[in-house]
């Protein structure tokens, strides 16, 4: 049996699912990191991307610093 993993955002407008073992999973502490996500710390996971499949709406994408791109979900649920 093949672990899946199932989520999105909160208004339910992006939700994706990922299948089998992470790539690779960080915490970030860093200053960007904590103001994005309101918290102590944030939590990646990468998985391949045949591993994963996303619905619903696009993301939107901005950029919140020279290297760094952030993603949230369009205004409104879908």
């Amino acid at each position: 049996m093949r672990e899946q993993f199932e989520g999105g955002c909160l208004c339910g407008a992006v939700r994706f699912v990922a299948t089998g073992q992470p790539k690779w999973v960080s915490w970030s502490h860093c200053q960007s990191c904590r103001k994005h996500g309101g918290a102590p710390v944030s939590v990646f996971v990468a998985f391949e991307r045949s591993a994963y499949t996303a619905s619903g709406r696009a993301p939107a994408w901005f950029r919140c610093s020279a290297t760094l791109p952030r993603c949230f979900p369009p205004s409104g649920p879908p």
